[in-house]
């Protein structure tokens, strides 16, 4: 990728001038999204399911995320920050609120590299329905 930098000089309405501080630099690559593999989309699971999904190159970490609505505005119903980037699986909590029997639910994954708050790239989401 390209490394660019900048400098920010504000000027007020007297025209005195002052330079801002030196910016940090951030460096960071567009990732391919996670590919999706279980629970495959449109299948019928339990209610704690395991999701999986390939390694993306270059990922810290992954975000997984499951929706009881996925239209805007989108309604989270669990979420959780897995940070290693070789780690492409995890189950549904026991301890978490409990997903409803005979209930459609969707699921995505995003990788992570530098701020586990920003994710980096973004999987399609899978539709399941609990058992």
């Amino acid at each position: 990728g390209q490394l660019y930098y900048y400098k920010v000089i504000v000027v007020d309405r007297g025209n005195l001038s002052s330079e801002a501080h030196k910016s940090e630099v951030v460096s960071d690559v567009v990732l391919s999204p996670p590919m999706l593999v279980s629970p495959v989309d449109n299948s019928t699971t339990s209610s704690t399911p395991t999701f999986s999904w390939n390694t993306v190159p270059g990922a810290t970490g992954y975000r997984v995320a499951v929706y009881s609505r996925i239209s805007f505005p989108q309604i989270e119903k669990w979420s959780t920050t897995i940070l290693n980037g070789t780690t492409t699986s995890v189950t549904y909590p026991t301890t978490a609120v409990a997903l409803s029997g005979a209930t459609s639910y969707w699921w995505a994954v995003s990788a992570i590299t530098n701020d586990p708050e920003k994710p980096n790239s973004y999987s399609e989401a899978w539709k399941f329905t609990t058992q």
